[in-house]
């Protein structure tokens, strides 16, 4: 069984103590990032990048739940609840009670009561339920993914905050969705950063230097 997530550790991760001021964040990940970079460290160093930008996301979650970043009340998981042994007399008489009701309550079998076939306000199984009619699968749910299309709102509500945003280009790192007149017109997804999207052909790796 894995450790339980500790948001101290994210920090750690990134190079700062507990209790960083949160104007530290940002230059933390960016001196993490240059370090870590491909082109320096060659392919083997993905992974630990995709571990940093991991790290960097969820600190943001967390600051803006918080409004501070970890510190060292937040180093310990709280402990969970302990369960008490034995139960109250009263409790084990209402289980038996209940036990012994859906043992002796009568069973129903096809043709008794009062929806047997031929009786007056019988359900006729094969009729559709008009419950489930009236409310057809996918219609009226929100996208989960990226479409062309999309406004601003639903992007940020399935990807998240972007690290950088213009009227024409949003950021996620090495990742980014672009916009034309406030809708989603294409995107790029990297690997080390991957977006909600589908089989839509992107456009090519920005450049971002």
């Amino acid at each position: 069984m894995s450790p339980p997530f500790r948001p101290i550790d994210d920090l750690t991760r990134l190079g700062l103590p507990p209790g960083a001021p949160i104007d530290a964040l940002k230059p933390a990940w960016r001196r993490a990032v240059s370090a870590l970079h491909p082109d320096r460290n060659g392919p083997q160093a993905d992974r630990e990048l995709a571990e940093v930008n991991a790290a960097f996301q969820r600190l943001q979650a967390f600051e803006r739940r918080h409004g501070r970043l970890p510190g060292h009340r937040d180093a310990v998981p709280r402990p969970s609840p302990s369960v008490r042994r034995g139960s109250p007399r009263w409790v084990v008489g209402v289980v038996a009670i209940a036990a012994a009701v859906l043992i002796l309550w009568p069973q129903s079998h096809p043709g008794d009561g009062p929806n047997r076939p031929g009786d007056e306000g019988a359900m006729d199984a094969s009729a559709p339920n008009p419950a489930v009619a009236s409310h057809p699968a996918g219609i009226g749910l929100p996208p989960d993914r990226l479409e062309v299309g999309l406004e601003a709102e639903a992007v940020e509500r399935l990807a998240g905050p972007p690290l950088f945003r213009s009227a024409e280009r949003w950021e996620y790192g090495p990742s980014e969705v672009r916009f034309t007149d406030g809708r989603v017109s294409g995107w790029y997804s990297s690997a080390l950063r991957p977006l909600p999207v589908g089989d839509t052909p992107s456009f090519p790796a920005p450049d971002h230097h």
